[in-house]
């Protein structure tokens, strides 16, 4: 008999939450957290920086997370200030896709190898393995 009430107790608790749940804000929420991780990823698709770039270092001005996650990965917003020889210093913000192990490395401050295309500056890769 114990088994049938908690059925019944959880069917009912069930209930209640599906009143309150809001499937279309849910839904526009998963698909705003899609363009956003779509965005970080475009660049380096499209980019030549990882293998032509010219090698260079950004100091994280901000840092912000998106509240999406790709495997563990947090995707977060940072503000950069990218120093490349041969140009003048520019800030850049960018979504990126945080590797898990490399998140202590994503914190106001902290200098970041990056690649750059000298003719095109918003064409930037973030080594995180680099040191």
């Amino acid at each position: 008999m114990g088994m049938f009430k908690d059925y019944q107790s959880i069917k009912k608790q069930s209930k209640e939450l599906s009143k309150n749940h809001d499937t279309k804000a849910s839904m526009a929420n998963m698909q705003s957290q899609l363009e956003a991780l779509n965005a970080s990823m475009a660049p380096v698709a499209q980019g030549l920086a990882i293998s032509q770039g010219v090698v260079g270092t950004a100091t994280i001005t901000s840092m912000q997370h998106t509240g999406a996650m790709i495997n563990a990965a947090p995707a977060c917003e940072l503000g950069l200030l990218v120093i490349v020889p041969g140009l003048a210093p520019f800030p850049v913000t960018r979504n990126e896709i945080v590797p898990p192990m490399y998140v202590s490395r994503a914190l106001p401050g902290q200098s970041l190898t990056v690649r750059v295309m000298a003719n095109d500056p918003s064409d930037l890769f973030i080594d995180w393995a680099a040191v």
